[in-house]
Formats: C-alpha cells, structure tokens, sequence
C-alpha cells in the first residue's frame, strides 16, 4: 500500500477526502465506566444512566472505503457520522459491507435492553440496543489487562437509526446492481 497521507477516502453515494481533509473522531468528556463489566458480555442495560447520553439529532450512516492506487482492497466499512461532532462510531473490523447490506437476509444491528447486541474484535467493542424511542450506542476499546470504559456513548432516535440503515441499504443494492 501507499504512504498513508495518500489514501483517499470515498463515501458512497457521498464526497471524497484525502487523509488530512476527513473528519475528526468524537468521544465523550468522560468515559462510561461499568464496575460490573466482564469482556464481551453485554452491560445490564437499564442499569446505564441513559437520561445522560447525549442525543445525536444528525445521525448519519456513511459507508467509507479508503483507495489506494484507485482500489478500495479492503471495500467499505461502516461509519456513524454526525456532521455536527464527526466520526461517532464504526464496525473497524467489518470489511466490504457492501456485500452483506445488500443480502436479502441482512439484519440492522440493533438489540434490545433484554438482549443488547455485541460485537467484539480485537481490542474493539460495540453494544447496541433499542427501547421504545432510542437507540443507545458504545463503544470502546479493550485494554490488554484492563477494562477502561466506553469512551463514546451515544443515544439517537429510533426512527432515525432504522431510516439511515435503510438508506445505506439501499446505496448497497444499487451498487452491487450497478456492477
């Protein structure tokens, strides 16, 4: 691969940016911090302080591939954007979604508070789960000895979630038809 600062960055159905023009990363003033967490279990969920979750009311889904020599070897990975804080979260280790967003069985990644849904990769984690108005988001990073908190935690609304998924859905099948 090229040096780095010569990657360029393609959304779907969206702009383009060199390494130096994307975004900023957000993370919350204060991490989350769980005394009950135990790695790769979920967090009792009602037990959050989710009053206290900022609310992301310009939640966007972007699917993002980085170029390099004009191919995309790794295809588009998830990202959840807001154009009012950045980069919010995103599936790291989730390469080419383009292939499995345009699956007829594919399902949104979302639990509920019974049974939140996980993913966990490599020092990398998310939990996701839904009540009757939001979708709540973590995310954070597992230490090599130690749990340090989700440093990003978000909640946005339900409706909002569901219609940005259905969207970047939708970007996938016109791809995967348009190749």
């Amino acid at each position: 691969m090229s040096d780095q600062n010569e990657y360029i960055y393609q959304v779907l159905g969206g702009p383009s940016y060199t390494s130096k023009e994307l975004p900023s990363n957000w993370e919350n003033e204060t991490p989350l911090l769980l005394s009950s967490y135990r790695a790769a279990n979920a967090p009792e969920m009602k037990l959050l302080p989710l009053e206290e979750f900022p609310l992301i009311s310009d939640f966007e889904i972007w699917l993002i591939c980085f170029l390099d020599s004009g191919q995309a070897p790794l295809g588009y990975h998830v990202s959840f954007f807001s154009p009012s804080h950045g980069f919010i979260a995103s599936f790291p280790w989730w390469d080419h979604v383009e292939n499995t967003l345009s699956m007829e069985k594919f399902e949104i990644p979302v639990g509920n508070f019974k049974f939140p849904y996980t993913d966990v990769e490599q020092g990398w984690e998310i939990v996701i789960a839904k009540d009757k108005s939001f979708v709540y988001v973590m995310q954070g990073q597992l230490g090599q000895r130690k749990f340090d908190g989700y440093p990003i935690w978000f909640k946005v609304s339900k409706k909002d979630y569901f219609t940005k998924w259905n969207k970047a859905i939708e970007l996938c099948k016109k791809l995967k038809e348009s190749n």
